[in-house]
């Protein structure tokens, strides 16, 4: 995970892997005017307007650039360690609750060891080209979404295709994976608690500035299952 974060993020700050060159160009615009463009002398928190169109509002969830951007402007790092620790700790953070979430659902450890690989590698079989076709192997900056069309088989992996070049979801995932843990956790021992609901209850508030899609999604489960 680690490796696939630092080569797969602005390497060198030029490089990219998987579907990372069609989102990154967005997300660098938005770190940026945090950093050091239009939104750095905003007046108030949410004064924020567009980089791609002057004078309108922004209307995208900032959070998830946002952290990069105050590593990027208060630490002068650069746009690869900006990009890449964020997601280094949210990347982490997915695989931590979703082996507690496996954990108090199976009751098995086994299952919390195979739950992150089959979480990584679904999506189809296109993983096999790596075994049919050897060369592949040494292509570094083998472009997986171009080189598998429909053609050659279709493989849309969790990893290249959403973690790498979709922030708001590898940031939202770990969130939304807690709130639904500690909706297991306050269902399992069928008891009020006000500490665990109040959590529960500031998580979904963070999540409007990082994806909206995660609240509707963690909607449907607590309404389905509660």
């Amino acid at each position: 995970l680690f490796w696939f974060f630092y080569y797969g993020l602005l390497y060198n700050e030029r490089f990219t892997r998987g579907a990372s060159f069609g989102d990154l160009p967005f997300h660098l615009n938005l770190i940026s005017s945090f950093a050091v463009g239009c939104n750095s002398r905003r007046k108030s928190v949410f004064d924020l307007v567009s980089p791609f169109f002057a004078k309108e509002k922004l209307a995208y969830p900032f959070m998830s650039n946002y952290f990069s951007a105050i590593l990027r402007g208060c630490f002068h790092t650069s746009l690869h360690t900006a990009l890449v620790l964020p997601s280094i700790i949210f990347g982490f953070a997915i695989f931590a609750v979703l082996s507690r979430i496996v954990l108090l659902f199976s009751h098995n450890y086994v299952a919390c060891i195979f739950a992150p690989w089959l979480f990584l590698f679904i999506g189809g079989l296109g993983f096999i080209q790596f075994i049919i076709h050897p060369e592949l192997r040494n292509r570094f900056y083998t472009d997986f979404v171009h080189l598998w069309g429909n053609q050659e088989g279709s493989y849309f992996q969790t990893l290249v295709h959403v973690l790498l070049p979709q922030r708001a979801s590898l940031h939202s995932l770990p969130i939304a994976y807690s709130i639904l843990l500690l909706l297991m956790i306050g269902y399992k021992f069928k008891k009020i608690d006000v500490k665990l609901y109040t959590a529960i209850g500031l998580l979904i508030a963070s999540l409007p500035q990082i994806q909206p899609h995660s609240i509707i999604a963690v909607a449907e489960y607590g309404v389905t299952f509660f």
